[in-house]
């Protein structure tokens, strides 16, 4: 299993983030409305600029459908 630092901790859960609200067609105002954020705040967090806080996840994992884990998965051939 590869080891990850923060900052690549948050880069990958941001373009899970993103690949989930694109694939569920949702824009990111969507998920802003969900966590109280703005878009431009969503746009740095889908960056990897700013960390998203669990209850956050939790948040929108529920309002996805999908289970905490989706956020960590990681594609190795990347």
């Amino acid at each position: 299993m590869k080891i990850l630092e923060n900052k690549d901790i948050d880069i990958l859960v941001g373009k899970n983030i993103k690949r989930l609200r694109e694939d569920q067609g949702k824009i990111q105002q969507y998920i802003g409305d969900l966590i109280e954020l703005t878009n431009p705040q969503i746009s740095k967090f889908e960056r990897g600029f700013n960390s998203f806080n669990v209850s956050q996840l939790y948040i929108i994992a529920q309002e996805c459908y999908v289970d905490m884990n989706y956020f960590f998965e990681c594609d190795l051939s990347e």
